[in-house]
């Protein structure tokens, strides 16, 4: 039988050894947190390599492990630091390689191209993916991913945007439910892991009764409150 690693619930089913974060370097402002995961049987299990590596460093043995989030505009922002500086701070004795190649507005349809520099050659041993675009290019940039990395993948899918709350409830877009399909479908054919977001974050919204827009700098991207969420989902 193979066993996997004991895991926990800091980041999802992003790296799930941890615990969730004791503070927001964000914002001096303290944040409800969100409520715990019903269930976490499966967390972890596409990226049991990575977490090996991190957890069995040791000072004489110090694993190297390349993590790159890549994407646009919504993984540059202050969440990526904030999952970066945590895990240097409880896995001390990697040797972490941690990088964020992001471009803001560069959609999947570009991101496949821009790849070739930023991606491929990092080699990475844990990728951590979000991208709007072209559902077939977003496929793309993952088939390629697997044919020239060994990296483990994990896809996260989409918070909500400001227009999504609409009279009081978030009602998401035809393309929204269609890429949610379409993220779901290549995580099960490339063998990646999925940190959900998307029902979370509205389970979070209504039990602080909050509107999309409070965890918003603008109509999409993310603020201090937001950041703080995405890295405890994330």
């Amino acid at each position: 039988m193979h066993t996997h690693l004991d895991i926990g619930p800091f980041l999802g089913c992003l790296l799930c050894a941890l615990v969730l974060l004791a503070s927001s370097s964000a914002s001096a402002e303290t944040y409800p947190p969100p409520p715990a995961p019903t269930d976490s049987s499966r967390w972890g299990e596409h990226i049991q390599r990575t977490m090996a590596l991190l957890a069995t460093s040791t000072p004489p043995r110090r694993n190297k492990v390349r993590v790159l989030f890549y994407g646009q505009s919504i993984t540059e922002q202050e969440w990526t630091k904030l999952v970066a500086d945590d895990l240097r701070r409880r896995f001390p004795e990697a040797d972490l390689d941690i990088q964020n190649r992001a471009l803001g507005g560069f959609s999947s349809q570009v991101l496949v191209k821009t790849a070739e520099q930023d991606l491929y050659p990092f080699y990475p041993d844990l990728l951590i993916f979000h991208v709007y675009g072209d559902h077939r290019r977003y496929e793309d940039s993952l088939a390629r991913t697997r044919q020239r990395t060994a990296a483990e993948v994990v896809l996260m899918t989409d918070h909500w945007g400001a227009d999504t709350d609409k009279s009081g409830q978030l009602v998401d877009s035809k393309w929204g439910e269609f890429m949610d399909e379409c993220l779901h479908k290549v995580a099960a054919k490339y063998g990646c892991e999925v940190v959900e977001v998307k029902q979370p974050w509205a389970e979070y919204l209504t039990a602080n009764h909050l509107k999309a827009q409070a965890l918003l700098k603008d109509g999409i991207h993310l603020n201090d409150h937001g950041n703080y969420l995405m890295a405890e989902l994330a």
